[in-house]
C-alpha cells in the first residue's frame, strides 16, 4: 500500500463487482434448477422465479458504471471568484499594474 485514497477505493469497487458477478451466477443456478423442478407446486416456481429476475434486476442497478472507475470529479472552479478571494486575503498572484 502506497498510502494513495485512490487505492482503496479501487479495491473496494473491484471487491464489489467480483460479490456482484458471484451473486448473478448464483442466481443463474438457481434459475437453472427451477426449470428442471418437476415436483415443485407451480405457484410456488412463478414466485421463484419473479424473485430471480427481481434479484438480477437490483444485481444491474449495483453494478459500478464505468463513470465510477474514473475516479473523483474534479470541481469547477470560477476563476475571478477566485483571484477576488485572493485579492481580499492580500495573498496570491498579483495581477499585472497597467
Amino acid at each position: 500500500m502506497n498510502g494513495d485514497i485512490t487505492e482503496n477505493r479501487e479495491d473496494a469497487l473491484r471487491g464489489s463487482a467480483q460479490q456482484i458477478a458471484r451473486i448473478a451466477a448464483l442466481l443463474g443456478e438457481l434459475e437453472a434448477l427451477s426449470a428442471d423442478a418437476a415436483e415443485v407446486p407451480a405457484p410456488l416456481l412463478i414466485l421463484t422465479r419473479a424473485s430471480i429476475e427481481k434479484a438480477l434486476g437490483v444485481l444491474k442497478n449495483c453494478q459500478p458504471s464505468q463513470e465510477d472507475d474514473e475516479g473523483d470529479p474534479q470541481p469547477d472552479i470560477d476563476g475571478d471568484l477566485l483571484e477576488r478571494m485572493y485579492r481580499v486575503l492580500g495573498t496570491g498572484r498579483r495581477t499585472p499594474e497597467r
